[in-house]
């Protein structure tokens, strides 16, 4: 058993310099037998950081028109994953509200 900790912690740090972004969730998917506490997992993860969006803006509209005073305009990521082609990358923030309206 430690070999295979020691090989498949190798691996891992291997795994991270191939990987875009250096993803830990990756290599847990990878090595779902290592016992990683999620403490641990918090602790390596990069600081969170602020994203900002851009906003589109329109001359208001009357009420009475038949349509909404107002939109809400975004787009939607379907694309692979960089850390595996086989995994589509769907972000919360434009999948979320793009399956509400569906």
């Amino acid at each position: 058993m430690q070999g295979k900790l020691v090989e498949a912690t190798v691996s891992s740090s291997h795994a991270i310099k191939q990987t875009e972004a250096g993803r830990k969730s990756d290599l847990l998917e990878r090595f779902p037998d290592i016992s990683f506490p999620f403490r641990m997992f918090l602790a390596l993860a990069p600081a969170m950081r602020m994203h900002t969006y851009p906003i589109a803006s329109a001359p208001p509209r009357a009420a009475g028109e038949g349509v909404p005073p107002f939109s809400l305009t975004f787009s939607v990521l379907d694309k692979p994953a960089w850390s595996n082609p086989r995994i589509l990358f769907l972000r919360i923030a434009s999948n979320y509200p793009a399956d509400l309206a569906s």
